[in-house]
């Protein structure tokens, strides 16, 4: 648990895509915590993990996901297992955007109505955002 405790971004993307080519049926923040001792260097806790919205995100959708990605030698040839592990990791990845297109969702509608709420017309919504100048010192 000892170790850095800010995890960067690039080791964020790669627990990512550990997470979401988990091979077994059930996944669970201890074993993540320990695989990602092979990326980090140390083993990090939950909590650290959790606190990047993506990583908890893709373990949320690597848990509802019934197909474990299989990393074992099946049966066919070698194409057919790059073909299957790389359908599972893109259903793995719809399914995490699929969850944060619903929440997306979810957020507009709440601004929609807020919006509503308070009289705002749909062309003051959709003015553009004002330049910034980045040459100024003084506000």
């Amino acid at each position: 648990m000892a170790g850095n405790k800010y995890i960067k971004t690039g080791d964020v993307e790669r627990i990512i895509l550990l997470i979401r080519g988990w091979p077994d049926r059930k996944i669970g923040w201890e074993a993540v915590c320990v695989a990602c001792e092979s990326i980090l260097g140390y083993i990090p806790s939950r909590q650290g993990l959790s606190a990047h919205k993506s990583v908890q995100a893709a373990f949320r959708a690597r848990k509802e996901c019934s197909e474990p990605v299989d990393r074992q030698t099946p049966a066919y040839p070698s194409s057919l297992k790059i073909a299957s592990q790389r359908i599972a990791y893109l259903n793995s990845v719809i399914q995490t955007q699929n969850k944060e297109i619903d929440n997306f969702r979810s957020l507009v509608t709440i601004w929609q109505y807020n919006a509503y709420k308070r009289g705002l017309s749909a062309s003051q919504l959709n003015e553009p955002l004002p330049m910034i100048d980045r040459e100024r010192s003084v506000p």
